[in-house]
């Protein structure tokens, strides 16, 4: 019989396959062509999960719904999303909050299709499998995205991109997309290696793969990402230490993190000397990585523009100006430094290269509280779900011949996480799960989000709420039929 769910998922598989979609017959060959196939792809989605609800026979939906929407996530995230709109609907220029333009194919009609997809991804993506089938499609499109902009660098015919050294695109045409989406492709390759079962052949596969996107990571010459990436490695080592119990891999991260540091130290002295260090040999330009200047840089015109985004916020404090509506509040509130007589300027700007001053100044106070509501909810679910002993005590037991991890709080409730073959293996999850928000808030300061980034953004809010969910209380007493030996 026809599954109208299984179909549903199908084509939540197939929006990822939308970052690899160009259509050069458009003016914005990188972008029309993308958001157009994400909107069909989720529109059917819907449209199959509906008829599955209406007409599958002993298929009741309705418990679903109700567990989803009594997480705190789906809660907070559905507060972002109806801020937004109510902002669109009320923008200054209504048509083009809701609508966007085919440059950016954002707004109000396009937040709604991201809702859709990740209250999708939440209501059937319910078995670890799922998601680890997901994450290896999300692989096989990076690596194609990868291919393409190789061959684009190669100057192959009807390949659209730059050469190997001018900034990688991908299929993304814009290298500060290509840095954050490799960082989310990173997350699923290490949960995917930390999730299998160890052999030398996926070890290689894996090991390969990571070696791949690191390099492409550098080819996209992102100083925002590559100070993500920093920091969250940084902070993520850091509560590694925390929640490790004493021995080699505690001592080994504790060394790690000591490492970073250093490389963090002698960034900084290539940044401040005249000196120029190519993280990639072959591409001299890569030596921007290191090379942050306030004057006369990009980041200079950043300030000028968030400047003019405060100034907007003033003007409209409580929902904004409307999404797509930047460019008003620019030319309104223009900085004249942005015009250089003699030399080249960039005197238009649609968006505030910033999210945090994009929903800011377009979505007002109550759109950004919502936003950044995100990340405070996600963080003390993520606590209150990992919760760890002061002490560290941790315990491996086994139930029902199924490897646990367990950790006990003061009062004896543990916590258990039903995937994870070794004592250590969950504690490195935890530490991506805990670093990747990190990472991407830190590149948010400089850039703004597009649909690649909202899709991997929503995909990872929805796989954060499957693993709340697989987080079940046990008590551990002296009566219970679990077989336990403390983790020296």
């Amino acid at each position: 019989m026809l599954s109208y769910l299984k179909l549903s998922k199908f084509f939540l598989y197939l929006t990822v396959f939308s970052l690899l979609v160009i259509t050069s017959s458009t003016l914005f060959p990188f972008i029309t062509g993308k958001y157009i196939f994400f909107r069909l792809a989720v529109e059917l989605s819907l449209i199959f999960f509906l008829l599955a609800w209406g007409f599958q026979p002993g298929l009741n939906l309705k418990p679903r719904l109700v567990k989803a929407f009594n997480q705190p996530l789906v809660i907070i995230i559905s507060l972002f999303v109806l801020a937004f709109v109510l902002s669109a609907v009320l923008a200054v220029d209504a048509k083009a909050a809701f609508w966007s333009n085919y440059e950016r194919g954002d707004g109000g009609f396009q937040m709604i299709h991201y809702f859709i997809f990740f209250l999708l991804l939440v209501l059937l993506f319910e078995k670890e499998e799922d998601w680890r089938r997901l994450f290896i499609v999300s692989l096989i499109v990076a690596g194609l995205s990868i291919l393409y902009g190789l061959a684009a660098a190669l100057h192959w015919q009807g390949f659209l991109g730059t050469g190997i050294c001018d900034r990688f695109q991908a299929t993304l045409g814009n290298p500060s997309y290509v840095a954050i989406y490799m960082i989310f492709s990173l997350f699923y390759l290490l949960w995917l290696w930390l999730s299998a079962k160890k052999n030398w052949l996926r070890n290689l596969m894996f090991g390969s793969f990571l070696l791949v996107l690191l390099f492409i990571f550098l080819l996209t010459q992102t100083r925002g990402a590559f100070l993500g990436l920093g920091v969250g490695l940084f902070l993520g080592l850091i509560y590694l230490l925390i929640i490790l119990p004493a021995g080699l891999t505690r001592r080994l991260t504790a060394a790690a993190l000591v490492f970073l540091i250093f490389l963090g130290g002698l960034a900084f002295f290539f940044n401040k000397s005249n000196k120029s260090l190519a993280l990639v040999p072959f591409c001299p330009s890569s030596s921007r990585l290191l090379e942050l200047t306030v004057s006369g840089g990009s980041l200079e015109t950043r300030f000028w523009t968030w400047g003019s985004a405060i100034q907007g916020f003033k003007e409209r404090p409580i929902l904004g100006w409307g999404p797509e509506n930047f460019s008003l509040i620019f030319d309104k509130y223009f900085n004249t430094g942005h015009f250089k007589v003699g030399q080249p300027s960039e005197t238009w700007f649609d968006r505030a290269h910033s999210v945090f001053f994009d929903y800011l100044a377009e979505t007002g106070i109550i759109g950004l509280l919502a936003y950044l509501g995100i990340f405070a909810v996600f963080y003390l679910q993520f606590f209150k779900k990992t919760l760890v002993n002061v002490d560290k005590k941790l315990i491996y037991a086994a139930k029902n011949k199924k490897s646990v991890q367990i950790s006990l709080n003061p009062e004896g409730v543990a916590l258990r996480r039903p995937y994870g073959a070794g004592p250590y293996q969950s504690a490195w999850q935890r530490a991506l799960l805990f670093s990747l928000p990190i990472i991407y808030l830190v590149q948010a300061l400089v850039l703004f989000d597009i649909l690649p980034v909202y899709l991997n953004l929503f995909l990872f809010f929805a796989f954060a709420i499957f693993l709340f969910n697989t987080l079940e209380q046990v008590n551990v007493r002296p009566s219970s039929n679990l077989s336990y030996s403390k983790l020296k």
